[in-house]
C-alpha cells in the first residue's frame, strides 16, 4: 500500500467507509485497525458532508474504490472538448499545443445555470471546469 494510504486521516476515512452499510474496504491493514467506531458521537473526526465528481466516480466511495483498485480513467479527448487536429503535436516543446491526446473526462455533469442566475450566453462559452468549482 502506498505511504499516502498509511496516513492516519486515510486510515480513519477507510475505516469510516467500511462501517457504512453495504460497503467495505478489503484491505487487511485497514480492517484490523483498532479505531473507535467513527460513527459514534465521541469520534475524534467529524464528517459533515462528502461529495465529489471525478472521471469515473460520481461519489466519494466510487472515487476511493477507483484509487484503491488503481483504475485509470484516461481516454481519447473528445473533439467537442478540444479539437486535436488544431492543438495536438507530439512534441512537448511545441508552444500552444498538447502532446497528449488522452484526458480524464467527466461524463454526464449537468450544471443548473438558470438556477444559479447565470446568463445562457455566459454558460455556453465557459468551460465545464468553472462550473465544477461552483
Amino acid at each position: 500500500m502506498p505511504d499516502f494510504f498509511r496516513t492516519k486521516t486515510c486510515k480513519i476515512f477507510f475505516h469510516f467507509l467500511s462501517c457504512l452499510p453495504g460497503h467495505g474496504v478489503d484491505i487487511p491493514e485497514i480492517n484490523n485497525m483498532k479505531i473507535k467506531d467513527p460513527l459514534s458521537p465521541d469520534s475524534p473526526i467529524a464528517i459533515i458532508g462528502m461529495a465529489c465528481w471525478y472521471p469515473g466516480a460520481r461519489d466519494p466511495l466510487t472515487l476511493w474504490e477507483n484509487i484503491l483498485a488503481r483504475r485509470r480513467q484516461f481516454r481519447y479527448l473528445p473533439k467537442q472538448r478540444l479539437p486535436l487536429k488544431d492543438y495536438y503535436d507530439p512534441d512537448p516543446n511545441q508552444e500552444d499545443t498538447t502532446y497528449s491526446p488522452w484526458a480524464a473526462i467527466i461524463d454526464g455533469f449537468d450544471f443548473d445555470w438558470s438556477g444559479k442566475r447565470i446568463p445562457y450566453s455566459t454558460f455556453k462559452v465557459t468551460d465545464i471546469t468553472h462550473w465544477l468549482a461552483l
